[in-house]
């Protein structure tokens, strides 16, 4: 009996020896705290695991625990003592980031401390620029650029008659004024999903007003435009929300085009040109595209319509077209 009871012994033992070890999940005795944050950076603080006991430590961030884990570097807090505090630069706008301290007392042996998970700001978005636009329906396109990520965008546009709210995905926006429009302002804003699920805002962008392009009158003979006596003459009808007129003539339709002149005051709404874009006389029997474009000046800022419609002369015969 004494010896079965030896065997059930030494197999009990073998058989807790062959039990995987189950490995201890590191802990984080502290969080790290996001005091500020901008668009590229964060200001971050965490308290020291013990007061009265001088510690290292070291900071990684990344998109992930792992990520941070294989970026962290030794750092020194701009703040040292209970409370650490350090700026973390050179983010990328709207992207969430898990950022790890770790610490030590000796700076050999360091141990996971504290983490957070924080997103950046976005970015404000800019370069806002209309796209196209259609005479027949009032049709505008627009588009704009935006570092870094942003979930979507949130839009105001008003056209003198109707204010309405847009929101997209998509750094791209159509949209149909009224009838009785006199401008179209827009005015974006980025946001991104925070981690507890809600949106968070850029500031707005500038106003940018989007207005029609100028179209070339139409005569008996197509549109008012033609080359006489080596000129080349030509008259557009009037763009109320424009400050002024700018003229580009090119050789071919999806060719370069140059700004042969610029004219000051919407009320002037006719040209007499001498020089082509090669700076040579013109000529009737010749081939000539040529657009108008309007302009505006708000507070020293210069925004400028689309340039959708071509005008083509062709030997005495004009013709409209699209760019493609």
């Amino acid at each position: 009996m004494k010896k079965l009871l030896k065997y059930l012994s030494l197999a009990m033992m073998l058989s807790l020896l062959l039990v995987p070890a189950v490995k201890a999940k590191a802990a984080y005795s502290q969080p790290v705290k996001v005091e500020s944050g901008t668009e590229n950076s964060f200001t971050v603080s965490w308290q020291a695991p013990a007061a009265g006991t001088t510690y290292y430590y070291k900071l990684g961030i990344g998109t992930s625990v792992e990520d941070a884990t294989t970026k962290l570097a030794a750092v020194t807090p701009t703040t040292v003592g209970t409370t650490n505090t350090c700026t973390i630069p050179n983010l990328t706008p709207g992207t969430k980031y898990t950022i790890l301290v770790q610490a030590s007392t000796d700076n050999v042996t360091f141990n996971d401390h504290a983490t957070v998970v924080a997103v950046t700001l976005p970015a404000v978005p800019k370069n806002i620029r209309q796209d196209y636009w259609r005479a027949s329906d009032e049709k505008t396109v627009f588009s704009w650029d935006c570092d870094g990520n942003a979930a979507g965008f949130q839009l105001i546009l008003n056209d003198g008659v109707d204010k309405v709210t847009k929101e997209t995905t998509e750094k791209t926006c159509t949209y149909n004024c009224d009838d009785d429009a006199t401008k179209l302002d827009v005015t974006i804003r980025s946001y991104v999903i925070d981690t507890n699920n809600s949106k968070i805002f850029s500031e707005w962008s500038e106003t940018y007003r989007c207005f029609g392009q100028p179209m070339l009158k139409e005569n008996d003979d197509g549109y008012a435009i033609s080359v006489v006596g080596n000129k080349l003459k030509l008259e557009w009808e009037k763009e109320p929300r424009a400050n002024g007129y700018e003229i580009y003539i090119g050789s071919k339709r999806n060719g370069t085009y140059k700004k042969v002149k610029t004219i000051n005051g919407k009320d002037k709404t006719k040209a007499t040109l001498s020089k082509d874009n090669k700076n040579k006389k013109f000529k009737k029997n010749k081939d000539y595209y040529v657009y108008v474009l309007s302009f505006r000046k708000d507070n020293g800022k210069i925004t400028r319509s689309s340039s959708t419609y071509l005008y083509f002369y062709h030997k005495g015969e004009t013709y409209m077209t699209l760019k493609k």
